[in-house]
């Protein structure tokens, strides 16, 4: 029997010192994967943050076109000096803005450089689509000839070209954790 038990007494611990180092190895892999996980989730929320913000952008140029139309045909701008005029959500700051001249290329709509600014509320703050405006005019070129049924008995006409407005919409939206989106717009408005 001292055969048998004199080789367990000479191991001293190696099995307990290859636990504690398997068990180190888990841990260290364990809290890698916690991290990683935890660097995802980051990215992806901000990911999420930023396709917000561009769709608040995009949505902002959309508006934009249906607001300059609003401004040329409605008129319904009125002449005030104390900026913002709220027109149905909208904060307008300039009430020409729709006679403007084109604008620069670095020229970015923000708090201060603003023709309208769209109000939005996104997970409960209170953010702004902010929106500038360029036009150019341009005559339509070709004619273009009207006729009458004949049996009205009403005579014909004719017309010679014709004008557009050219609008350069820039939309600019500055959503949650400094999320930012831009969307440059064309519009014409054919006069």
């Amino acid at each position: 029997m001292k055969t048998v038990l004199k080789p367990l007494q000479e191991e001293q611990g190696s099995i307990l010192i290859l636990c504690v180092l398997m068990l180190f190895l888990l841990t260290v892999l364990g809290i890698s994967s916690t991290t990683t996980s935890d660097l995802e989730m980051s990215i992806a929320t901000n990911e999420n943050f930023f396709h917000m913000a561009f769709y608040q952008a995009d949505g902002g140029a959309e508006a934009g076109k249906e607001i300059v139309e609003q401004a040329i045909e409605a008129r319904i701008w009125v002449d005030t000096t104390t900026p913002p005029v709220m027109i149905n959500f909208v904060e307008v700051w300039d009430v020409d803005f729709y006679k403007n001249s084109t604008l620069s290329d670095t020229e970015i709509p923000s708090d201060t450089n603003k023709d309208v600014a769209i109000p939005v509320t996104v997970e409960g703050r209170n953010l702004k689509t902010f929106l500038r405006y360029g036009g150019v005019t341009d005559l339509a070129v070709g004619s273009a000839i009207q006729m009458a049924a004949g049996y009205d008995g009403i005579g014909k006409g004719a017309a010679g070209g014709g004008a557009w407005i050219d609008y350069d919409i820039r939309s600019n939206h500055e959503g949650i954790r400094n999320s930012r989106s831009k969307i440059q717009a064309g519009w014409r408005h054919v006069i």
